[in-house]
């Protein structure tokens, strides 16, 4: 059985013409403890290369060239397809490859913009954006084919004016296209226009719904990094700026209203960590790593034998979250592109300078760089032939051989980082660091001992004197509340779409509660916020919340959840039904025969309380057994609505005066 491949991807653009690295994708394992799988490819001769990796060296295994190409990016989609764009040409490429053989061989090609240097999926991967440094615009393709593959949907120019310097923003240059992690937006760094575009795929339309102004002028947006990583939105959006030398830290606010997504710059940091002008360098590769405490940058064209890797600090509570560390050499010169494994113990920096085309650096505890590379791979070697200059793609996966162990590994065992920590040891003396009195203070009831959270300084407690006060209903169900300002703040960020009922299944799922407890009831804070017609279903909700509601032009139902139904909805395992069981066994079997064709193993509940049926009864509250009332009857159970009284046959109704004498009691 094959191992499963797990992939991150980073692109690349040259700060010249010269095709460089564009692309890695690294296992989230350590790398020292398997052989692992690399891809590497570009340059004119249009090769991409299979590659072992054992921890200390790089070895060529497979390669496939095809003449003239320059496969600049490429785009893996498991469990065996790769892209590869031609920056050289309008072309972009299918790769099949098989993890047994290490056979690499092109399936497919389509012709879109020329000169594409960058690659992203969207969420489902069934489409896939191509910035086009050359052509100036944005190519969407449908990839939704399992072979492979590849039809041109759309191309998505990109407008606006041009930057300030004339020799390299003469047009527009998108850099990189890079998912939000939302999974609706796409964001396109544009070098030609200083400016980030952003595109709304809702629909499946590809629109660009707003466009940022990247400042100063002239900086040259190149790749940037979202934070924090691994969670459903962004706080913060790292920007690189290549011609500038500087990041751009922008805080970020969704808001469908208002573009999608709002920008905020709240630090600009220059990416060698000082003041000075750095006129020629440029910057290239930025990444965050996977635990968000640490950010790290290339440098190219410093002027050094080597080149560098700048490693920052983030702290998104301080005004100014990034910190300058240290600069680090890349072990090569111009470091083009760099990926962080996912264990995040390695660094693969990719470097243009032929000598040392790629290195790997190990990464330390507190997240910083080892200067010399545990392992490195020139350009050219005489056993491949001659390569190019350049170094497009990487990706680090399980070994489909048997996993090699060594002795050396036993003897580095260690527990995790704050497995264990330091002992607190009171009471003995200044030598603890607690002082003589071992942070206690002097004299007095707090030093002795414990003091009962209930002690009162010895009086007769208040509880004694005044009795309890009030009680708590322990039977009563525990019920999330939901706010109508708030469900109209996830309508808007596009969390909950309001064309479809939402049920509680949706909320939860969508993060608007946390869990739903024993049910959710709906309250009226910000009813005058709500202006969308929705459809809802949930277990009660307030006077004030169903006529905002109902005057928003929307409609709502409350039904009764246990919470044992709300997991079985989560699960699938329950299908969301407005109606109530109906009574009568041939019915019954009728539902449930029903029930059994679906894959549904359970039918919601319906209440067996008198309070719960009354309150569900009941037309005010919209409540689902509504329907069952009579005409003129009320939703108690126990007081019933008076009737016209009827006599017994034979029998006549007594005059007045006569009755109330037989009414006396005495």
């Amino acid at each position: 059985m094959l191992p499963k491949l797990a992939f991150l991807s980073l692109a690349a653009m040259a700060v010249h013409a010269a095709p460089a690295p564009s692309k890695m994708a690294v296992l989230r394992q350590d790398i020292a403890s398997a052989s692992a799988k690399l891809f590497i490819g570009g340059g004119p001769p249009g090769t991409i290369s299979v590659a072992d990796f054992d921890g200390k060296s790089f070895k060529v295994v497979t390669k496939n060239t095809i003449q003239g190409s320059s496969p600049s990016w490429l785009l893996f989609k498991e469990p065996n397809v790769l892209y590869a764009v031609d920056e050289n040409t309008n072309t972009t490429r299918t790769f099949s490859y098989n993890p047994n053989t290490d056979a690499l061989e092109p399936k497919f090609e389509a012709t879109g913009s020329s000169g594409v240097v960058s690659l992203e999926f969207n969420k489902d991967r069934t489409r896939m954006l191509g910035a086009a440094y050359g052509q100036g615009q944005i190519d969407v393709w449908d990839t939704s084919d399992p072979a492979g593959s590849l039809k041109l949907l759309k191309q998505i120019p990109s407008e606006g004016p041009n930057g300030p310097d004339k020799s390299r923003q003469e047009g527009p240059h998108p850099h990189q296209v890079l998912l939000d992690p939302s999974g609706r937006y796409f964001l396109v760094n544009d070098l030609g226009k200083d400016t980030i575009s952003v595109i709304d795929t809702v629909d499946d339309k590809f629109n660009v719904v707003h466009r940022v102004n990247v400042k100063p002028a002239g900086a040259g947006p190149r790749h940037g990094a979202f934070y924090p990583p691994g969670q459903k939105q962004a706080t913060h959006y790292f920007l690189a700026c290549e011609m500038g030398n500087i990041i751009n830290v922008y805080g970020l606010a969704y808001n469908v209203s208002a573009g999608g997504i709002a920008f905020a710059l709240k630090q600009t940091v220059s990416t060698f960590g000082d003041n000075k002008n750095h006129t020629g360098a440029g910057a290239g590769e930025i990444s965050v790593s996977a635990d968000g405490k640490h950010l790290y940058v290339s440098n190219r064209l410093t002027g050094g034998k080597a080149d560098n890797i700048a490693h920052f600090t983030i702290d998104t509570c301080q005004d100014e979250p990034l910190r300058f560390v240290k600069l680090i050499s890349s072990g090569g010169g111009r470091p083009r592109m760099f990926s962080l494994s996912k264990d995040g113990k390695f660094m693969f920096a990719a470097n243009q300078d032929p000598a040392i085309g790629l290195s790997a650096l190990r990464i330390g505890q507190d997240g910083s760089l080892q200067e010399n590379p545990v392992a490195s791979m020139p350009l050219s070697a005489p056993d491949q032939g001659p390569m190019p200059p350049s170094l497009t793609a990487l990706f680090a996966a399980l070994s489909i051989q048997q996993q090699s162990r060594s002795a050396s590994i036993l003897a580095s065992l260690a527990d995790n980082p704050g497995a264990h920590q330091k002992r607190i040891r009171k009471g003995r003396g200044p030598s603890s660091g607690y002082g003589k009195t071992s942070g206690r203070g002097h004299k007095g009831q707090k030093q002795h001992g414990k003091v009962k959270p209930w002690f009162q300084g010895g009086q007769t407690p208040l509880i004694k004197v005044h009795g309890r006060k009030g009680f708590e209903n322990f039977r009563a169900p525990d019920m999330s509340e939901l706010n109508l300002d708030r469900l109209q703040a996830w309508i808007d960020a596009g969390r909950i779409d309001p064309a479809k009922p939402i049920t509680p299944k949706e909320i939860v799922e969508s993060g608007l509660i946390g869990r739903a407890k024993d049910g959710i009831k709906l309250l009226a804070r910000g009813k005058d916020e709500l202006r969308t017609p929705i459809d809802l279903i949930v277990s009660r909700a307030s006077a004030s919340a169903i006529e905002a509601v109902e005057k928003a032009g929307g409609k709502i139902l409350t039904r009764y959840f246990t919470r044992q139904s709300i997991r079985r909805l989560l699960k699938g395992e329950s299908i969301m039904t407005r109606s109530p069981l109906p009574t009568g066994p041939e019915h019954v079997e009728e539902v449930l025969a029903e029930a059994r064709k679906g894959p549904f193993m359970y039918r919601l509940p319906d209440p067996t309380s008198r309070w719960d049926i009354e309150y569900y009864r009941d037309p005010a509250h919209r409540g689902y057994l509504s329907h069952t009332l009579q005409p003129g009857e009320s939703p108690s159970l126990y007081f019933k609505v008076p009737t016209e009284r009827k006599l017994a046959a034979g029998k006549k109704e007594k005059a007045g005066a006569e009755q109330a004498e037989d009414d006396k009691l005495f």
